[in-house]
Parts: structure tokens; sequence; C-alpha cells
């Protein structure tokens, strides 16, 4: 096959403009395809490469124009990886390890409370320690989900009805003892956000659904084993077989789910300076 310099300009061009897709190689490899069987059909017919090259590129358009389409979304945003977007990757790994914390708090304050039998000090220093981290690990949770929002092109009205409830479950995990106080619409917030998102098909499918099942998932392990009085209650009638499953059920699907999506976000390199970027500002200017 011929080689066509002002088309493989123009295909590198291309490939690094959407270099943020997931299949922004296939995408790449059939413009190319397109673009050089339309120059050899030209050159076929009489057109000197060159000549062929300008009239098949003047009708398809700028790279520039072209990667700005394919990154606007059905709703009509721009599905980017920006500053904003690795910043939100990098406050998924502060959440994963918040979460990891709030847990070893708690387990440390229910070991001491159980061999000591009393409620001192210690106790109140790690249940502290854990409420902290908690409502720290929620708080940036939320601007996790938040980020992904913006790297998908933004998800609508029902997006932000996502992230306004799973932000009630940030409020209430002020009371972390209220287990289903914050659950709940962690779990509602995340699941219908999972949802929009995976539909969206530019965030990797496995963490979104992760993200989304985590806490509904704790919730039915801890509706099961509660239902079925697992364990013995404590001297506040919880039973904490059933919540502490539940929790490290919800835990550990998050931790997996933050590490993941944090990987994702901060790996991509930040659209700046590309044409497409200054195309997408004189837009939105």
């Amino acid at each position: 096959m011929a080689s066509y310099e002002l088309i493989e300009q123009y295909v590198d061009r291309l490939r690094r403009d959407i270099s943020w897709r997931q299949d922004g190689d296939a995408i790449v490899d059939e413009v190319a395809d397109h673009l050089t069987t339309a120059v050899e059909h030209r050159v076929a017919a009489g057109t000197s490469a060159e000549v062929a090259q300008g009239e098949v590129l003047e009708r398809f358009g700028d790279s520039g124009d072209l990667a700005l389409e394919f990154a606007t979304t059905r709703r009509g945003g721009v599905a980017l990886p920006t500053q904003e977007t690795r910043t939100a990757g990098a406050f998924a790994f502060v959440s994963a390890v918040l979460w990891v914390a709030a847990t070893v708090g708690w387990v440390g304050a229910a070991a001491l409370d159980k061999a000591s039998g009393s409620w001192d000090t210690p106790e109140v220093v790690l249940f502290g320690v854990a409420t902290l981290s908690l409502v720290a690990a929620t708080a940036t949770f939320v601007i996790t989900m938040y980020g992904i929002g913006r790297r998908v092109g933004g998800l609508g009205v029902l997006g932000v009805v996502a992230v306004a409830i799973a932000s009630l479950g940030v409020l209430a995990s002020v009371m972390s003892w209220f287990l289903i106080g914050w659950q709940i619409p962690l779990a509602i917030g995340t699941a219908l956000f999972a949802i929009l998102v995976a539909r969206t098909s530019i965030a990797p499918r496995l963490p979104i659904i992760l993200m989304g099942s985590a806490w509904p998932s704790g919730l039915l392990v801890w509706g099961g084993l509660r239902l079925q009085e697992v364990g013995t209650p404590d001297q506040w009638g919880d039973y904490w077989i059933a919540s502490g499953l539940g929790g490290l059920v919800g835990v550990t699907l998050t931790v997996a789910a933050m590490v993941t999506l944090g990987r994702w976000l901060t790996g991509e390199e930040a659209v700046l300076t590309s044409p497409l970027d200054v195309r997408q500002s004189t837009m939105q200017g």
C-alpha cells in the first residue's frame, strides 16, 4: 500500500486528540482506512497523490473538529479527561485509604470494648477516628462521583439526583453508628449513578459495577443476617455480626472500585493544549 504523508499526519493528529477514548485506536484505524481508500480511488482516476490527499482531507474536515464530534455525548456534553477529572482520581485513592481507616477504627473500638467490657477513653478515641474517617471517606467518594460524571460528559438531571442522594449519606455519616442511615442513601445514589455511567460506555465497566453494587450488597448481607438473628446482640441490641459483615462487604467492594477508578482517571493525560481543547474553549465561551 502506498504511503500518503498528508493522510498519515492527519491520522496522527486524530490519534492524539482522541487518545482518551477506550476505542480510540479502532476509530483511528477505520478513519485511516476510509481516507486511504478515497485517495487511492482518485489516484487510480489520474489525480496526483498530493492533490488527491488535499481533496479528501478538505471534504473530511479538520481533525480537531472530528475529535470534538467523537467527544460530544448525546446530551451535548463533552467527554474529555481534564485536570479536574485527574484530581477526582486522586480523591478516589484518598477515599479508599479513608474507608480502610474507618474500618480499622471500628474493629479496634469493638475489640477493646469486648475485651474490657466497658466503653472507656481508648474505645471512644478509636470510634472518633473511625467516624471522622467515615465522613471524609464518603465526602471524597462523592467528589469522585462528580469527577466521573464530568469525565463522561455529564449525566443530566438524573446524574445530579444520584449525586445528591449519595451526598445525603455524607451528611448522615456523622452519625456513624446509625449504619443504615448513611448506607441506604449511599446505596441508592451510587446504584443509580453507576447505571447512568455504564450506559455511556466510556468508563471502565467492572469498577463502575463494583461501585454501584457495593452498598446495596452490604445492605443485603446485613438484612439477611439480621433477619436470621445471627450472633448475639450487644448491650444496645445491635447484631454486630450482621452489621460487621455487611459493612465489610460494602467497604471491600468500594475500595476495589475506588482504586481501579482512581487509576483510570489519573492515568489519562489531561486535554489542555490540543486543537480540540481550543475549539471546546471557544464553544463554551
